[in-house]
């Protein structure tokens, strides 16, 4: 029996007592009540006018808890259950939304049993989809609690995230979040209060629903190993990626190892054959033209064009002596430090996995090992065609278009991030297995 305090503390009567809710009752009308908890309640309700369904959720009013709801209004997505309107009273937040026909994954699993792996690539495609909108925002947007209860499958197949409000946006001058939010075994570490969330937190909550998904076990902070052959692969990509991820010196790794094998390349008998007929002009030039570096740029003036690289390879004559070593030196060591630079901005604008990617396959180009091994310095021509490239395209995104709503169709879909920030672990769950 539900006695007078308690009734004047509910949704129902709140809504005939606040400004929101007379004019949402002239509008809409209450089906049931779907979930209910001490913090919040949600109502499927119908639009009078069209029959439509939507949902209303009241999240009580919590001292020094504020959500941003306005910013999440302009969100638009397949894969978000769209805010249409919001309104607040002095006790609740009020937020509508399309109501999805559908089950939660939660739901699903419990109803259904694990999902074979075809289905969980399915899903973590959808998942991704979603993430690379928020994460390339002006201003990232973080799920943060991301899980199985907080996702809706429909009949079709398609996945909905329900649950918009926990949301924030990044700010670098945060240490940690305002107040915790996220599920145990879920919520990715600095969720607990050590620091801000970002993207990354996103990226471990999709590894760990993924994780709910193919066992029907709920993840814990350190995964171990599974009970069962069954499915292992697949499982241990997510669990191994969770695990790897949450090391920031991991891709820094990676970057060296892969600088060490592209020097490994570019020296290997560097000067063990003699010079070949179109290296003899450049060795010419070097010693003849510009042997002497101070000399070479007091003449500038007077020349038509500057040789960088034949002005720096007659430096190395006038020091060391001619050699074919001497005079390949100066473009293998531009071949190499090529591989970092197009590492870096590759890295901010498409995601770690994205950069490893287009620098290994830089560094074992025989073409660019070819060249990066002869004295004609066509790799010099490279790195300054890429960098003046990459500052064309840094100027065509700060320009006013930039992330407008035509934003996605401009720099395509990717595999791997569309913030570009964590592109790599995008990219490892994307291909699972």
């Amino acid at each position: 029996m539900i006695n007078a305090i308690e009734f004047e503390s509910s949704v129902e009567y709140d809504l005939y007592d606040c400004d929101f809710g007379c004019e949402f009752l002239k509008n809409y009308q209450i089906i049931e009540c779907i979930n209910s908890n001490p913090g919040s309640s949600i109502f499927k309700i119908e639009r009078l006018h069209d029959g439509a369904f939507f949902t209303l959720k009241a999240i009580r009013h919590i001292e020094n808890i504020k959500f941003d709801i306005e910013k999440l209004t302009g969100l638009e997505h397949p894969g978000l259950a769209r805010i249409t309107r919001h309104g607040q009273s002095k006790n609740y937040q009020y937020i509508i939304k399309p109501y999805i026909e559908g089950m939660t994954l939660r739901q699903y699993i419990l109803g259904k049993g694990p999902m074979n792996e075809m289905e969980v690539k399915r899903v973590a495609n959808q998942l991704i989809d979603v993430f690379e909108y928020l994460h390339s925002r002006p201003e990232p947007f973080i799920f943060r609690d991301l899980k199985p209860a907080n996702i809706v499958v429909t009949p079709e197949f398609q996945i909905v995230l329900i649950d918009l409000e926990t949301m924030r946006q990044t700010r670098n001058e945060q240490v940690s979040d305002t107040f915790y939010v996220g599920t145990h075994g879920y919520a990715s570490p600095e969720q607990y209060g050590y620091k801000q969330s970002d993207e990354r937190s996103d990226i471990y909550t999709i590894g760990a629903t993924l994780y709910f998904l193919l066992t029907g076990l709920e993840p814990t902070i350190n995964i171990t190993d599974l009970p069962g052959p069954t499915q292992m692969t697949t499982t241990n990509i997510v669990s191994r990626w969770q695990e790897l991820w949450q090391r920031p010196r991991f891709q820094n790794i990676l970057l060296a190892a892969l600088v060490l094998f592209t020097i490994l390349l570019r020296f290997y008998k560097l000067g063990e054959w003699s010079f070949w007929f179109d290296e003899i002009f450049t060795v010419n030039r070097a010693t003849v033209h510009y042997n002497d570096l101070s000399q070479a740029l007091l003449k500038l003036p007077q020349q038509v064009w500057l040789p960088l690289s034949v002005l720096l390879t007659g430096q190395l004559f006038t020091w060391a002596g001619v050699s074919e070593f001497i005079a390949r030196l100066v473009p293998a060591i531009i071949g190499i430090i090529t591989i970092p630079i197009l590492y870096l901005p590759v890295k901010k604008h498409f995601g770690c996995g994205v950069a490893l990617l287009s620098s290994l396959l830089l560094a074992v180009a025989p073409w660019h090992i070819y060249w990066s091994q002869n004295a004609r310095f066509y790799t010099s021509l490279l790195l300054f065609y890429s960098l003046a490239l990459f500052a064309f395209f840094l100027i065509q995104l700060s320009g006013p278009h930039r992330r407008g709503p035509d934003y996605r169709a401009h720099r395509g879909t990717g595999q791997c991030g569309g913030t570009g920030r964590d592109a790599a672990a995008l990219f490892a769950i994307r291909n699972l297995g």
